[in-house]
């Protein structure tokens, strides 16, 4: 039965587990339910494998501010529900809004690559791309 409190379509009963689950476990359960493994998550946010796996486990018991806004947003879930287990799962039509301009696959792949440059080569792609855009 969905809750009609606060317009879930989740269950209470799930939505209560949830919400007793650890920063780990939902991040876990989230990116399982969005079929994307710790290492494509990791490079669609800029963090290792490891840093994924890490938080995961508990062994880091939070993301930076500087991660959790990445992350909330790759796996398509409120950031305040990721951290606290509180509130909609779903971010908010207003957080849906910022999302309109989400990558399409070629932006993504193009991304996923700058970031494994190391600095100099991002500096040239950069400029490559400036270059092109005059053309």
């Amino acid at each position: 039965m969905a809750c009609h409190t606060c317009k879930s379509s989740i269950p209470y009963s799930v939505r209560y587990t949830i919400q007793h689950m650890s920063f780990g476990d939902r991040l876990r359960a989230r990116r399982i339910s969005v079929n994307l493994t710790q290492e494509k998550l990791g490079k669609i946010v800029g963090l290792k494998k490891a840093t994924i796996s890490s938080l995961e486990l508990g062994a880091s018991k939070k993301p930076s501010a500087e991660n959790l806004l990445p992350l909330a947003k790759a796996l398509n879930v409120d950031p305040h529900w990721l951290i606290t287990g509180k509130g909609d799962i779903e971010p908010s039509k207003a957080e849906l809004d910022v999302h309109q301009d989400a990558l399409n696959e070629h932006e993504m792949d193009l991304l996923l690559n700058y970031r494994g440059l190391d600095k100099k080569h991002q500096k040239l792609a950069i400029e490559l791309i400036k270059t092109l855009k005059k053309l």
